[in-house]
């Protein structure tokens, strides 16, 4: 897989699993994957990135609200995309990780 920024497929979804149960706390399955590809305000098309050591979705909620659920080791090409395309849907942008994933915590106090 190249380090380049590119909208996932069903054949990444096992990749994105192990991407989104890293540094989390519970492991995240196939199917939750693809749950979250269903939500009702999220297009995979317009709303997630892969690359080699990150996954991205950014979902928008209500009232405005986006939330940018980033795992793995996101790249800064993955972090700006990320907070574009966030802007674009909402007006109140969310980010957060866990605390064993000090390279993201450190990446988004840098923003």
């Amino acid at each position: 897989m190249s380090a380049a920024l590119r909208t996932p497929t069903e054949g990444d979804v096992p990749v994105i699993a192990r991407l989104m149960s890293r540094h989390w706390p519970e492991p995240i399955d196939e199917d939750g994957v693809r749950r979250a590809w269903d939500a009702p305000r999220v297009e995979v098309e317009r709303d997630a990135r892969l690359e080699e050591q990150a996954y991205v979705l950014v979902e928008g909620l209500d009232d405005d609200r986006v939330w940018i659920d980033l795992r793995g080791e996101p790249s800064p090409a993955m972090l700006d995309w990320a907070e574009t395309r966030a802007w674009e849907k909402g007006k109140r942008v969310f980010a957060g990780g866990w605390a064993s994933n000090e390279l993201l915590l450190r990446s988004l106090e840098e923003r």
